[in-house]
């Protein structure tokens, strides 16, 4: 044990895979954002992912740094599901790969100090389709007809919350389009540069600089997002990143980085930086800690811009996009047909449908391909309108444009039975406070389709905006919202 601990310790060796080591620091910034931005929500796993994401920054060279963080973010997300963000489930999937490549790894070579590159080339294909996944259904999901239309766009209520757009004002309708249109035909390029060698330097770098400045528009706290949508994008930068690095004058901070010491000190400004981030942070104000997060993306766009792009045109890699590891692949095409779930009844959340304007419920699409959904399950059929509760979590949905699914109603009150709710459903309005044994065996589901069968609300306007209870409960104590939802989203 004491050999093993002093070899986690060592200094990079030869055997060190830069590609491993540019990917596990990536992560390790966006794990310390994440948790924490979810610090009181993670329950007793907060503690093993902070621990992981500080040792992924100091010994990212380490493949056992990585399957830690891996191993306990697969905890956490359990924990805590369900979750509805979709960072989180890639986040999650990202993890899952990292850690059945590791145990794989761990059984093929009877040791826990695996392989870099194996460990590596196992994982990372996985990472990448999560990448083009996300993409995809990013630009699939978003061509519907209010996505399209500056008036309630998704692309204009982005816009108006950028830090550096002054409150109030109302743009020309050609910059709303352009911003619509231009979201997909941006995201469209970037996902099909990627797949190819030669242009892939510059889709990482169009990548990593379109996802950073989503994360100024404060409308959302996009940081951990854009985070994880860079830890991706470090999936596919040449290999020889850092060999470039060592041919500057920057080679000394690689240097110093041989050493134990000499990565602390690296780390102190990253690590004060996250303090007064962290010290500044407010829910409702986190637009104005947004500039001490650019100067760290900025960082990291410009050390990809500057290192990353190759001396000679790169060939191409087999199992690049496919892994070697064949569990990895069922998992990432399994997620990449769960994403068209909306269409057939089932689950809206996961569905990387986020800020795309998008509706399936109540047997209507507005997509303007599939533009009647085929509902091979029911679930979208049966809405929920809260009228009144004593649960907080349920206050956001008091709202006629704001619709609970009857699945997550009942899910959520399983997990809440001495709730006091008031609601509509199917015409009828009906009062629980609390739930008796008849009532909780009607709507009891086993805890691990509470967990990751979950349906995003419901905004039943029409034509469809951006609104969700998100905005219902910050609108309550943000006066800028509440100016700007008046002035946009109630024409």
């Amino acid at each position: 044990m004491s050999a093993l601990f002093k070899n986690f310790l060592s200094t990079r060796s030869d055997k060190s895979y830069d590609p491993l080591t540019v990917f596990a620091f990536m992560l390790g910034i966006y794990g310390l954002i994440n948790c924490l931005y979810y610090f009181s929500l993670t329950g007793p796993f907060k503690y093993l992912t902070l621990v992981s994401s500080l040792a992924l920054l100091i010994f990212p060279h380490r493949p056992l740094s990585v399957a830690a963080f891996g191993l306990s973010s697969v905890a956490e997300y359990i924990y805590i599901a369900p979750v509805y963000s979709n960072h989180l489930i890639i986040a999650f999937l990202i993890s899952f790969y990292i850690s059945l490549s590791w145990i794989w790894c761990v059984i093929k070579e009877r040791s826990i100090n695996v392989d870099e590159r194996s460990f590596y080339k196992r994982f990372a294909p996985g990472g990448r389709l999560a990448l083009i996944t996300m993409y995809f259904f990013g630009v699939f999901q978003k061509i519907n007809a209010p996505f399209l239309d500056p008036e309630i766009s998704c692309a204009t209520t982005l816009i108006h919350f950028f830090i550096f757009v002054p409150n109030g004002i109302v743009f020309p309708n050609v910059i709303y389009y352009a911003a619509s249109y231009g979201t997909l035909i941006i995201e469209t390029v970037i996902a099909l540069l990627l797949f190819f060698p030669k242009t892939r330097y510059y889709a990482v770098v169009a990548g990593v600089a379109f996802h950073l400045l989503i994360s100024l528009s404060a409308y959302r706290y996009y940081v951990p997002f854009t985070m994880l949508s860079i830890v991706m994008h470090s999936l596919f930068v040449d290999p020889d990143i850092l060999n470039r690095i060592r041919k500057t004058k920057w080679n000394a901070l690689l240097k110093l980085n041989e050493t134990l010491m000499g990565r602390l000190a690296l780390l102190a400004p990253l690590l004060a930086g996250f303090m007064l981030y962290q010290y500044h942070y407010d829910f409702f104000e986190f637009h104005k800690v947004l500039p001490i997060w650019f100067i760290l993306g900025l960082l990291l766009l410009i050390f990809i811009t500057l290192f990353d792009r190759p001396e000679k045109p790169l060939k191409a890699e087999k199992h690049y996009m496919v892994s070697r590891f064949w569990p990895v692949n069922i998992i990432a095409a399994l997620f990449f047909l769960s994403c068209f779930s909306p269409y057939i009844g089932f689950k809206t959340a996961h569905a990387i449908s986020m800020f795309s304007n998008l509706h399936t419920e109540g047997g209507e699409s507005n997509h303007y391909i599939i533009q009647k959904p085929v509902y091979l399950f029911d679930y979208q059929n049966d809405l929920v309108r809260i009228l009144d509760t004593d649960d907080m979590s349920l206050e956001q949905y008091i709202h006629p444009d704001i619709a609970m699914i009857g699945y997550e109603f009942e899910s959520h009150m399983i997990d809440n039975p001495e709730s006091y709710v008031k609601y509509e459903r199917g015409g009828e309005v009906r009062v629980l406070k609390g739930l008796d044994e008849e009532t909780y065996q009607e709507f009891y589901k086993p805890l691990w389709q509470r967990k990751f069968i979950v349906f995003a609300a419901v905004n039943t306007s029409k034509p469809r905006s951006c609104m969700d209870p998100t905005d219902v409960y910050r609108i309550k104590e943000t006066p800028y919202l509440e100016r700007w939802y008046l002035t946009h989203m109630k024409k």
